[in-house]
């Protein structure tokens, strides 16, 4: 603390002037402002803030381009149905339009895809009940001649 009251009191002993900056003389004489300098190098960032409230929702987006044609679907026209015949019986219009409407749904199916391969056969089951005899068949052809036996002699006591 000496060494700043001794560089005060130097100082107006020299310069005959007060740099206590609390003197009026001091303030009216060093406070004024000057011409505005250079502009200074910018600092580095500083540390993020806390994140803000959250905004309005954007506006929708533009609609995108129409897409692809599929393929035709299934067309059947059903035929108006005239209520014309006072006939009984069935009623040949709805008759033909079932026939129509089965053909159509038949024609819907497609054709038939080749069969599957077959699967692993599984376990043989138990032996079931021993059935009825069947009838008798019928009577085959005469097999082949035998072989000639040994003659053998017989007598006879009479």
């Amino acid at each position: 603390m000496a060494n700043v009251y001794n560089a005060e009191s130097n100082h107006q002993q020299n310069y005959g002037e007060s740099t206590n900056p609390y003197d009026e003389e001091y303030i009216k004489h060093y406070n004024t402002r000057g011409s505005p300098g250079l502009r200074g190098f910018p600092g580095p960032p500083g540390i993020p803030g806390p994140p803000g409230e959250k905004g309005e929702p954007g506006r929708d987006g533009l609609s995108g381009l129409p897409g692809v044609s599929g393929p035709p679907g299934n067309v059947f026209v059903i035929p108006s149905l005239n209520q014309q015949s006072n006939e009984k019986g069935p009623d040949s219009q709805a008759e033909m339009l079932r026939q129509m409407i089965s053909q159509h749904i038949l024609a819907m199916r497609g054709v038939e895809g080749p069969m599957g391969l077959t699967g692993v056969p599984g376990p043989d089951g138990p032996l079931g009940p021993q059935g009825q005899k069947g009838e008798p068949g019928e009577i085959g052809e005469p097999g082949l001649r035998g072989d000639q036996g040994t003659e053998q002699v017989v007598t006879c006591k009479r």
